[in-house]
């Protein structure tokens, strides 16, 4: 038998080379590319390509991410994009994925996620407005049933999911923070007389106790057992239990105008202001675990990260993150400057976000400024991150302009109404952002079309959640 020639046997391993390299599975195609919102109903296009070796004919699906799966598309080349539209007939937050086949029936694995928020009203849409002769003074808290309870007055109103009047109690006194929800849904409020209370779901004044002698805009902390923490313009960190007995109180060396912050684990957090410039941890007992001196005073509240960091930023714009046992893990100045103070929150993958007098601030886990967004006016409050990874925020509380953006600064959506905005925005679980403003001496609580429910993160808000609790965990 004669041997192969070595050309002969070049030419068969070249043929089985490319027979081997046309029957490997196709790359994973790309994210799909596409809108960051939908309209309900409407269609909407999603593209993807990829590759596959010896540059083989290749086939797309996608994954809508609501459990309907596309047919796969015409043979392509490989290299050449896939188009295909889908409609949504239900809101919410969808993962869109795509995955590639080759002539020879070999499946990539699926894509990475793209995140499609699908709403009923284009998103920046007033979709209805509360109109008061009197002062909104801060961000509404939300019910389990949609309900807004607010400051209004010289009291505190209760609006239906609709906008109507449910009901308004008058406590003789204007309620500057927000209000706090407990967990029978009872209305903790701190009002400007020094009073402390709670009131019924129907309105009616459970109890009332006098905390201090000095105004001032704090917000309580709600514990998960329904007791309340609070820190006074008169040098105290107290904490009321359920029966609004004093369970324990500190005397510290300088005011208080920012609202606490609870850890997972009941801990209390108090960043002070003028004359003591730090930062308290405060354990259940009462007993103050720690104190964290820093560069200047706080206005404004802390926030508890996911590994139980502590972020809050002073009054010069210094970042300051704090392990549980207090010590410093970073600093970061952010460029705010003297006298700006406002609360931080934090996202996904513990991003923090924060207001300069520039404009939006990301500050990753290790203290390094990662991006910002330059506004067009005055930005004001603390931001809100939604689920679907937008940034909304006061982009210029004076000319009215509220906007969400992308991480990196993508422009979302933006609304904008006569006169300035006056409270920081949250979310409701319907994608619903709500936010109080004030034209011509006329006061409105918003309903604006978001895209996203308010973000699953460790700390998405001012006061955390949509029941302005303030706590971390359940």
């Amino acid at each position: 038998m004669r041997r192969p020639t070595p050309l002969v046997t070049s030419f068969l391993a070249l043929v089985l080379v490319t027979v081997a390299c046309r029957r490997e599975r196709p790359e994973v195609p790309d994210v799909p590319a596409g809108p960051r919102w939908a309209l309900r109903g409407d269609a909407t296009a999603f593209t993807t390509v990829g590759c596959t070796a010896g540059n083989d004919v290749v086939s797309y699906r996608f994954d809508w991410g609501d459990g309907d799966t596309s047919a796969w598309t015409d043979w392509l080349d490989s290299g050449h994009r896939a188009r295909v539209s889908h409609v949504w007939e239900r809101d919410g937050v969808f993962q869109v994925r795509a995955q590639a086949l080759s002539s020879h029936d070999l499946r990539s694995e699926w894509s990475e996620p793209r995140t499609l928020a699908v709403v009923p009203l284009r998103p920046g849409t007033v979709k209805w407005s509360y109109e008061s002769q009197e002062g909104i003074w801060s961000m509404p808290a939300i019910g389990p049933d949609g309900a807004l309870y607010f400051g209004e007055g010289n009291g505190i109103a209760a609006l239906n999911p609709d906008g109507s009047v449910r009901w308004k109690r008058d406590l003789g006194t204007e309620v500057w923070g927000p209000v706090a929800l407990a967990p029978d849904g009872a209305v903790c409020f701190f009002a400007q007389d020094g009073s402390l209370g709670m009131l019924e779901l129907d309105g009616a004044v459970r109890w009332r106790a006098d905390t201090a002698r000095y105004e001032s805009p704090a917000s309580p902390a709600m514990q998960a057992d329904g007791s309340v923490c609070i820190g006074t313009n008169d040098r105290r960190l107290l904490e009321f239990g359920p029966d609004a007995r004093v369970r324990w109180s500190i005397t510290i060396d300088g005011d208080m105008w920012a609202s606490p912050a609870i850890g997972p684990d009941r801990t209390s957090y108090f960043c002070t202001g003028l004359g003591d410039r730090a930062v308290y941890a405060v354990q259940p007992d009462g007993g103050v675990r720690w104190r964290f001196q820093a560069d200047a005073h706080f206005d404004a509240a802390p926030a508890v990260g996911a590994d139980g960091r502590i972020y809050a930023m002073d009054a010069w714009g210094t970042l300051y993150a704090l392990a549980p046992d207090g010590t410093l893990a970073w600093r970061t100045s952010t460029g705010v400057g003297s006298g700006y103070c406002h609360s931080v929150v934090v996202g996904p993958d513990d991003a923090i976000f924060c207001l300069s007098p520039r404009g939006l601030v990301e500050v990753n886990s290790n203290g390094r400024v990662v991006w910002d967004y330059v506004t067009e006016g005055y930005p004001y409050g603390a931001p809100a991150v939604a689920a679907d990874g937008s940034i909304c925020f006061l982009d210029d509380c004076l000319e009215g302009i509220l906007r969400a953006v992308t991480p990196g600064g993508g422009l979302v959506w933006q609304c904008r109404i006569d006169g300035g905005l006056t409270t920081s925005p949250t979310i409701g679980p319907d994608a619903t952002v709500y936010v109080a403003g004030e034209h011509d001496d006329r006061w409105v609580l918003l309903a604006v079309q978001g895209t996203a429910p308010l973000a699953d993160s460790p700390w998405p808000k001012y006061k955390r959640d949509i029941a302005n609790t303030g706590r971390a965990g359940p």
